[in-house]
């Protein structure tokens, strides 16, 4: 296993927790976003100076490209905070393969949200907010399929 993978593996347990989160109330709690940046500096001792600079440099792009997308209501508030700190977890020589990655974990999810719209999960279950006809998207749950699908990818 590549130890510049672990910091990504450990973080999934909260990956889990924001899709659900984002699922349940379309909303990524403060809490979460900082349990995840303190799980990285945890882990970050894994890592070569070179690395975390090249990882912290990425993070702060992102979040400059986030707030942009915020502003103009592209994004909503909790994946404008979220992303750059879930950028951190991916190593700086595979940033195109989790872009990829996470292109398909948005495909994926818009599919599998807007499948349990059209066959009535309002109504089943209307406790998940994201489900309903109305509601925005669950980028939550794109940021886990986009770490499944990396991960996946990035160990074969």
């Amino acid at each position: 296993m590549d130890p510049q993978l672990l910091p990504l593996m450990l973080a999934l347990p909260l990956l889990v927790a924001v899709a659900m989160s984002d699922l349940r109330s379309l909303r990524i709690p403060k809490y979460l976003v900082v349990l995840c940046g303190l799980l990285f500096l945890a882990t970050a001792s894994v890592l070569g100076s070179g690395e975390l600079l090249a990882r912290l440099l990425a993070a702060g792009i992102a979040l400059v490209v986030c707030f942009a997308l915020f502003a103009a209501r592209i994004i909503g508030g909790g994946d404008a905070k979220f992303f750059p700190v879930f950028i951190l977890f991916v190593p700086s020589g595979e940033v195109a393969l989790f872009m990829l990655s996470l292109s398909v974990g948005i495909v994926a999810s818009a599919i599998a949200v807007s499948a349990a719209r059209i066959h009535g999960s309002e109504e089943r279950a209307p406790q998940w907010t994201a489900l309903r006809k109305s509601s925005g998207f669950p980028m939550g749950v794109a940021f886990l399929a986009a770490a499944l699908v990396f991960l996946s990818l990035a160990q074969a």
